[in-house]
């Protein structure tokens, strides 16, 4: 048996093992909610904060607690950390009866330390240039390769530290994925670009790493092939390689007694288009989908379509809660929205992000007139 299959079954067999330890999701529809840290807020401050989400029908928080440059509690990682976050609000939130999950930047790493002591573990596109010197779209896009060993046993570190944090309800795994080979066709403009076809410039992984291991499969190097985009063999190659990671991390959390779950692209069709992800294959519990429908010019409609999509691909006992824009809906949209993500199959909804909301009062509202209907 290859070494890499022995690896996917042995992860498998740990975390069914593992998995009745984990807390069961609820079963109603729920509400969760995308929130950024704040160093400043007191204990009182947060106090309001959960009092305000529960009364928005909001009982999950996904706190964004790590971003490769930062990280908000105690960790061996190369991240400065701003506070110990999380030692402060877990006994709050457990308090208030609100449940908080550990949002994780997972592949994209910009740390000046990391890029300096390995810029070997970066990602490398079709002409042969790391992100490090030329990120693709932005200065901050840079992304750490999938393939690379040292790679997973850093991230397995960053969930290992977290180990420390019994009171944490779950690790919510999001930027897990390569660089979008094509942006969503909403930003493309922002960019000046149109993209019809795989450009190489936005083309990832060609490192060293990635060409001799796919060699080793398929007897041939991916940079040599004529027409890449093309290649299902390389295509998956790819997929898998994400998958690997997300399979490799959910047993860690499992150990923990802690929920896997991952923000994903908003529909499997076009997340294995834009960015390499398949993620109906991932062992977590939960997906969030972020179907944000003026990303894709897409009516309001379309998160019913999104979520049935993905709801009809996971797998049995795994939950789908659509994650929405906050910014994009009118208030009479917003109770369409979530009726359309109710009606076809979602297991609840979660709002980016917490500052949205309450930038936008006239949302809020609707989201206490509905929230006992939905319970």
């Amino acid at each position: 048996m290859k070494r890499r299959k022995f690896l996917q079954l042995g992860a498998a067999i740990t975390f069914m093992l593992l998995a009745k330890e984990i807390p069961a999701i609820g079963t109603k529809f729920e509400r969760w909610v995308w929130m950024h840290p704040n160093c400043d807020y007191s204990d009182n401050d947060w106090r309001m904060q959960f009092k305000y989400l529960k009364e928005l029908g909001i009982r999950h928080i996904h706190l964004e607690v790590y971003t490769g440059t930062r990280v908000w509690f105690r960790s061996s990682t190369l991240a400065e950390m701003p506070c110990d976050l999380l030692s402060k609000i877990l006994p709050l939130a457990r308090e208030q009866g609100m449940r908080v999950h550990a949002w994780l930047w997972v592949m994209m790493n910009n740390n000046p330390e990391m890029l300096r002591q390995h810029p070997d573990w970066y990602v490398v596109n079709r002409l042969g240039k790391s992100c490090i010197e030329d990120p693709p779209y932005v200065k901050y896009y840079r992304w750490l390769c999938p393939s690379k060993p040292q790679v997973r046993d850093y991230l397995l570190g960053v969930i290992k530290d977290l180990e420390a944090y019994p009171d944490l309800a779950g690790i919510h795994l999001d930027y897990i994925r390569f660089p979008d080979v094509i942006l969503p066709v909403g930003f493309q403009p922002k960019y000046n670009l149109v993209q019809k076809t795989e450009m190489p410039q936005f083309d990832f992984c060609y490192c060293p790493t990635c060409r001799d291991a796919f060699k080793q499969e398929h007897g041939m190097d991916p940079l040599h092939l004529k027409e890449p985009d093309k290649n299902f063999a390389w295509r998956k190659f790819r997929e898998d390689r994400i998958t690997d990671i997300v399979n490799t991390l959910v047993p860690a959390i499992a150990k923990q007694g802690k929920l896997a779950t991952a923000a994903v692209f908003p529909t499997p069709e076009i997340a294995r288009k834009l960015v390499r992800q398949n993620w109906t294959q991932w062992r977590v519990q939960a997906y969030f989908p972020m179907m944000y429908h003026p990303f894709y010019h897409k009516p309001v409609q379309w998160l019913f379509d999104a979520t049935q999509e993905g709801v009809r691909q996971i797998k049995s006992g795994q939950k789908l809660y659509a994650g929405i824009y906050v910014p994009a809906f009118k208030p009479d949209e917003l109770k369409a929205g979530l009726q359309l993500i109710r009606k076809a199959g979602g297991a609840g909804v979660a709002f980016f992000d917490y500052n949205a909301l309450q930038a936008h009062p006239e949302l809020a509202d609707v989201l206490k007139e509905t929230a006992n209907r939905e319970k």
